[in-house]
């Protein structure tokens, strides 16, 4: 060992950290019993940028995993008050609160509302961080009914013209002062969705505020409006349309009438201005979807030009007066798809309004008609009033339900409120593109006429007779619970393109005369229901398959039928029984949820297998299984017996290509070794 060359200092009982890390202050005295540490052992302090709880994610991750995860309103809240760091990032980044749900009824839920507008205003330093910002759908609640007191409904309006200043600074872009905008402004806001479900005036006051504030530029770039008013039979007048001329999408649902509900004067229920003094603009809205349910439609509602609307629905809508003819002449070139279910055309009340038909229905102008010449008739006892038809170039569905609901696109005889001696009638629905049609419980039969053969006169005149002649290339037709009978209906299919495939007739009265001629008809049919037709036999749906699978000409083959089975008692006959076999046999029956043959299983497991395999009778789901069991059993003996006829065979050809030696071999074995035993 080297004396001369000078030893270290020794190691203080507290080693320093790294150089990365701060000096450590003096330790306290060691406990007793305490084993010695190395110095390389005490953890360094951590930097600064580790001990931020955002680490190790930055700023821009953390935000985008939190617009990934889209957490609701109560988990946006709990990450607030994980750390201070987590509050600051989430509450400077306003895509967070795009979303604002307000009960404007209720002082806390205001409150909040309120914060979450300031949070995402559009205007503020960091609302590009993640390129959005502003209140992007807003929803306003009306719960508590309170009292027709002036202080609780002032406190409405109040809070309602709060929260649309705050929406005003947090949706609605800024231009720069000293320029002039050359376009509306711009708002960040896309849906709009008011629920005021009380059944009070203060529902009618909220409605009545929305209708006047509509134009205000928040309001100018609205995707979607969505209004529940639990208001029934709610009337829609004067400006309706025009409320918000850029939301593609509008529904306006009221509450559904019950027995309960007490009835009120509909002239008390008026909630929007009206517009004696205002004309409405002649400029286009941008409505695409329309839903309408549980509303009165009054006859001075106003209609703007509509060049955009595809989609149409009418629920449980009562329409005063013409103007509804004038509607679809107006989306005539644009809709795709009209349903009206329990949609009743009632006559306008008001004497004014007798020359409705003049200003709705007996359109002249070119560009409305399409250039059609309307023929005039010289009969001068009964002078009709021929109207142009409405041609639909690309509607593709037509939905009619409800007992109410008339088969208006058929020309409607209006005798009422006209003067003496004038007939005329709604215009007729030229429908060239028309794919799939449902009517339910529509009256599509002619009235106070007898039929004689089918190929006779009256038959064309029928609405089902001037809708196959309207619409010749229907696919899906669908007439369940409808008044038809045969001689409609074959002058229906006698006028289309046989482009038929799907056909249900449930619970009408057709008969076996219009099954054996459904063939020629509509060579192309695919589907049939016939179910709950008591003038249908199983025979002749039976003949109908049998036609249809033997026709050479037919490109396609009917393949599923729905029928009734044929039940024991009263007129059982036994070729029903066989027909229905048969049509099972060959895998054309299709059964469903609705067909009934027992009472079936109490067991909640065996009723949903019931169901779920068509409702079948037990004694023939037993007899069914046992005949499954008898099959499968007959299957199994067949391959045992090819298994075993395959074995002889394959060991008689391994004998016969055996090779025979022509001298017989002899096997020398010494004396003094034992003989094999003749079993070895």
């Amino acid at each position: 060992m080297d004396l001369s060359r000078p030893r270290n200092p020794p190691s203080p009982p507290a080693s320093t950290a790294s150089s990365k890390s701060s000096p450590v202050l003096p330790l306290s005295p060691t406990p007793l019993h305490t084993p010695p540490e190395s110095p390389d052992m005490l953890p360094p302090t951590p930097p600064a940028s580790i001990l931020a709880p955002l680490a190790p994610l930055n700023r821009e991750l953390f935000l985008l995993t939190l617009d990934f995860l889209q957490p609701s309103a109560r988990e946006k809240t709990s990450l607030l008050l994980v750390s201070k760091a987590w509050h600051g990032a989430m509450l400077s980044e306003p895509s967070l609160w795009t979303d604002v749900v307000v009960r404007i009824d209720v002082e806390p839920s205001f409150e909040l509302a309120l914060r979450w507008i300031q949070r995402s205003s559009v205007n503020s330093s960091n609302s590009n961080s993640l390129g959005r910002g502003g209140v992007q759908a807003l929803a306003i609640r009306l719960d508590d009914p309170g009292q027709n007191a002036t202080d609780f409904l002032g406190l409405l309006e109040t809070r309602y013209h709060t929260i649309l200043e705050h929406l005003d600074e947090a949706c609605v872009l800024k231009h720069p002062r000293g320029q002039q905008p050359r376009t509306p402004s711009q708002s960040t806001l896309r849906i709009l969705n008011c629920d005021f479900r009380p059944y009070a005036h203060a529902t009618l006051v909220m409605l009545n505020i929305i209708g006047q504030s509509a134009s205000a530029p928040v309001f100018n770039d609205l995707y979607s409006v969505e209004i529940w008013a639990g208001i029934p039979d709610l009337p829609i007048s004067h400006s309706f349309f025009t409320l918000w001329p850029s939301a593609p999408h509008v529904r306006f649902i009221c509450a559904p009438v019950s027995q309960n509900t007490p009835k009120v004067p509909k002239q008390e229920l008026g909630w929007l201005p009206p517009t004696d003094t205002e004309e409405v603009p002649a400029t286009p809205i941008n409505l695409g979807h329309l839903l309408v349910q549980n509303a009165y439609i009054t006859p001075d509602l106003s209609l703007p030009l509509v060049p955009c609307l595809t989609y149409l629905q009418l629920h449980n809508v009562v329409w005063e007066g013409k103007a509804f003819f004038f509607l679809l002449r107006l989306c005539r070139k644009t809709l795709k798809a009209l349903e009206c279910v329990k949609f009743a055309l009632v006559e306008a009340e008001n004497p004014k309004y007798t020359d409705d038909w003049l200003e709705y229905v007996d359109i002249t102008d070119p560009e409305l008609t399409d250039n059609y010449k309307v023929v005039e008739w010289e009969d001068e006892e009964e002078p009709l009033e021929e109207v142009a038809p409405i041609n639909f170039p690309l509607l593709r569905a037509l939905t009619l339900s409800g007992n109410v609901t008339q088969p208006f696109f058929a020309s409607l005889d209006i005798l009422e409120n006209m003067p003496e001696g004038i007939q005329v009638s709604t215009p007729n629905f030229i429908m060239p593109q028309l794919e799939r049609a449902r009517f339910d419980h529509i009256d599509l039969d002619l009235e106070e006429e007898e039929y004689g053969e089918l190929d006779e006169e009256p038959l064309g005149t029928s609405p089902l007779a001037m809708f196959g002649q309207r619409a010749p290339n229907v696919v899906d037709l669908d007439l369940s619970r409808c008044l038809v009978n045969d001689g409609s209906l074959f002058a229906c299919f006698e006028s289309m393109h046989s482009c038929l495939r799907r056909l249900a007739l449930r619970d009408t009265q057709v008969t076996d005369r219009l099954l054996i001629r459904l063939h020629s008809l509509t060579p192309h049919l695919e589907a049939l229901d016939v179910r709950s037709c008591d003038l249908v036999s199983v025979q002749g749906v039976a003949r109908l398959v049998e036609l249809s699978r033997d026709s050479p000409h037919s490109s396609r083959r009917l393949n599923r039928v729905q029928v009734d089975a044929p039940a024991f008692g009263f007129g059982y006959r036994e070729g029903e029984e066989l027909a229905h076999n048969w049509l099972e046999f060959i895998e054309v029956l299709v059964r469903d949820e609705w067909d009934f043959e027992s009472l079936g299983p109490a067991n909640e497991v065996d009723r949903r297998r019931w169901v779920k395999y068509g409702k079948l009778d037990l004694a023939k789901e037993m007899e069914r299984q046992r005949l499954e069991e008898e099959r499968r059993l007959l299957e199994a003996r067949y391959r045992q017996a090819q298994a075993q006829a395959a074995r002889q065979a394959q060991a008689q050809a391994q004998y016969q290509t055996r090779p025979q030696h022509p001298y017989p071999r002899t096997v020398y074995i010494p004396t003094h070794q034992q003989q094999p035993h003749a079993s070895r």
